[in-house]
């Protein structure tokens, strides 16, 4: 999940929590949630995974590994590969979104290039204003059917 510039953004705070409240209560098995966001978000998040995680229930069979990366750290690694090209296929959007001027929202693009993929074999992008219904795991699944 990508989470930054949440520091003056209480809904996104919200929606943070709110996801992650959902993807704990549906969850079995092991997750091993990767989380990309600025140094203050980093904190928040923390925060907030910390108080999610000591109000949910415990369940033997539940084990969730949380992996950060700054934010900061990935630009300078992958935004050179990330940046100008998707910065051309969105070009026709820029005048009216602020969101396609910035570096930020393309680096979830790159996630492969960060991520060691000797422990991860797929990725599924979660949005911080998502909610689940049901156990990740489910949609994982669909994954073996391709």
């Amino acid at each position: 999940m990508f989470f930054a510039k949440a520091e003056k953004n209480d809904q996104l705070q919200q929606q943070f929590r709110a996801n992650i409240r959902s993807m704990v209560k549906h969850a079995t098995g092991r997750i091993k949630y990767h989380f990309l966001g600025d140094a203050n978000s980093t904190r928040i998040a923390a925060d907030i995974l910390e108080n999610v995680f000591d109000t949910i229930p415990h369940r033997e069979n539940l084990v969730i590994q949380v992996q950060t990366y700054e934010v900061e750290s990935v630009v300078a690694k992958v935004g050179h590969d990330v940046w100008p090209t998707q910065q051309q296929l969105f070009k026709s959007y820029q005048k009216n979104y602020d969101l396609f001027n910035d570096i930020f929202y393309f680096i979830p693009f790159a996630l492969h290039k960060v991520i060691d993929l000797s422990e991860v074999d797929r990725i599924i992008e979660v949005d911080a204003d998502m909610r689940l219904m049901t156990d990740i795991r489910k949609l994982w699944r669909e994954f073996d059917e391709f």
